[in-house]
């Protein structure tokens, strides 16, 4: 088993500038590579929570905080007023039945 304060070795596969791919990387190697060409574009946190539970680290875990978060959730501010605006009532039926129960007895 591995100690508590053992370095965690994550192996990457996928294809970089810098890195191999198959090779094995500390989670602070990753960062460093990240960070050589803009600082702080990634922060260690960052990418230690992106690989928990990961075998394999691949180049969309290296992408920058923002570009990560947008391309994972898929949202900006039209696609979340789209989403708050749409009607939840699916097909013609669901439309009926929302009618007839917005009726006071």
């Amino acid at each position: 088993m591995r100690s508590k304060n053992a370095k965690r070795l994550v192996e990457f596969k996928g294809k970089h500038a810098k890195l191999e791919d198959g090779k094995c990387y500390t989670i602070a190697e990753y960062v460093k590579v990240c960070n050589e060409i803009n600082p702080e574009t990634l922060k260690y946190s960052t990418l230690k929570g992106r690989l928990y539970g990961t075998q394999y680290c691949t180049p969309d875990h290296l992408k920058p905080i923002f570009s990560f978060e947008k391309n994972r959730l898929g949202y900006d501010k039209a696609a979340r007023e789209r989403v708050a605006t749409a009607s939840r009532l699916e097909n013609k039926s669901e439309r009926i039945m929302a009618k007839w129960l917005k009726v006071k007895l």
